[in-house]
């Protein structure tokens, strides 16, 4: 993930920079939970890169619509039908002419058989972790329709993004949102997707979220970096509506069709969530079951923050990544989470709760968590209300071996790689 402070634009999330992780299901033919929904004309080589970051989703049952909107160049199509055939779980429809994204994202959503549809556009890219927070956002926070993170601009130009929907009315003014996003399907439906009619305008995502706020649906922000939008030298050049002319009679267009939305009619997100303590939710809503080569850990912590806090657990991770282990982070407290870019250098696995989680979905977060990698032991790193969940989680997983670590207990800076976990627990 990419360090605002200090952006380094070519560790992408393609790269083969980036630290691994088993991402795969541990049975195919699992029912997928996420659609990917995708236009796709000429877009050539770049377009592996864009499938890589799919590939390696944290979150792996998923089906991926592709509209072939009627490409050309015979490399491009020869590229997209590789992996048709190499992934059952991707499904590509052709189509006998380009019509536009617009036509061709209606087009995907309507054969898709999940709740949740991400909307990719084919040159752009995912954060390993990104569909797995935006579906267990929606999960967590029925009252959004859609969701997205920060964004990371790259290519022809470069710049980190943190501005969306939590913006609210600014929308009024200037699209703050890149297109790659989660959204309920039954929303998408509701307001009838996509305006066709601006295929040849550009916009296109501007006006369908204004859409959105006139039906009165509105979304979420994690506030981390997941998406990465590639921008091209001509993007401002190939849509009239792009100039500062065009912009202008957009909005008054928008006016015009929305005018609700410019008399204090923007809705807000209001949350649904019941807090006391019988709300408290345990149900898993799905697996995500994956295959495991190499033994696993769970850490529990308060922060990814500060640097006395990253003096002993990013030489652990690091150590323990080093002697073979593969490692989930899950950070349970609000505060500055400064510290994530440096331990997603050694592993992609990162999840700080409240960013994407609310509070009563903590303990199924974790159990979920435990089952889809397969956990062999959890470490409680200097987090007292991390202690809070173990006897939760041993009663749920009785042969887990569970410990705790705190900064004086020089025990754990030497922990060896050829240590069971059952012999872990201190």
């Amino acid at each position: 993930m990419i360090n605002p402070d200090d952006p380094n634009f070519s560790n992408t999330p393609a790269s083969c920079q980036r630290p691994a992780f088993g991402y795969q299901l541990k049975v195919n033919g699992t029912k997928p939970y996420v659609s990917i929904v995708t236009p796709f004309y000429n877009a050539g080589f770049i377009f592996h890169e864009t499938v890589q970051s799919v590939l390696q989703q944290s979150f792996q049952q998923w089906e991926w619509i592709i509209i072939d909107d009627g490409s050309t160049d015979p490399k491009s199509v020869k590229i997209l039908h590789s992996y048709r055939d190499g992934d059952p779980r991707i499904q590509v429809y052709t189509q006998s002419k380009n019509t536009g994204n617009c036509t061709a994202r209606n087009i995907g959503v309507r054969h898709t058989t999940t709740p949740y549809v991400v909307l990719l556009d084919s040159d752009d890219l995912l954060e390993p972790t990104a569909i797995e927070k935006w579906w267990w956002y929606l999960e967590s926070h029925p009252e959004c329709g859609f969701v997205k993170g920060y964004s990371v601009g790259f290519g022809a130009y470069q710049y980190v993004w943190t501005k969306g929907f939590h913006h609210g009315r600014t929308f009024l003014e200037e699209n703050l949102a890149t297109m790659a996003s989660m959204v309920r399907k039954n929303v998408y439906q509701a307001v009838d997707g996509f305006d066709e009619s601006r295929d040849k305008k550009g916009l296109n995502d501007w006006e369908f979220w204004l859409r959105c706020a006139n039906a009165g649906h509105w979304g979420g922000v994690i506030p981390e970096y997941l998406d990465w939008y590639r921008r091209r030298i001509d993007h401002t050049d190939r849509w009239p509506d792009w100039s500062k002319e065009g912009k202008n009679q957009f909005l008054a267009e928008m006016r015009l069709r929305y005018p609700r939305l410019w008399e204090g009619g923007f809705p807000e997100v209001q949350s649904q969530i019941d807090h006391t303590p019988t709300s408290i939710a345990f149900e898993l809503p799905c697996t995500n079951q994956l295959q495991k080569v190499k033994p696993r850990i769970l850490f529990i912590v308060s922060w990814l923050e500060t640097d006395q806090e990253n003096k002993y657990l990013l030489p652990m991770v690091k150590g323990l990544v080093k002697k073979g282990w593969e490692l989930s982070i899950a950070a349970i407290q609000k505060g500055n989470h400064s510290g994530l870019p440096l331990i997603s250098d050694s592993t992609p696995d990162v999840f700080i709760f409240p960013h994407f989680l609310e509070p009563k979905d903590f303990p199924r977060f974790l159990d979920y968590l435990i089952r889809s990698r397969e956990i062999d032991a959890i470490l409680v790193f200097n987090c007292e209300i991390g202690k809070l969940f173990l006897p939760y989680l041993q009663s749920q997983f009785p042969m887990l071996s569970c410990s705790e670590f705190y900064p004086e207990d020089e025990y754990w800076l030497n922990v060896d790689s050829t240590t069971r976990p059952c012999n872990w627990a201190r």
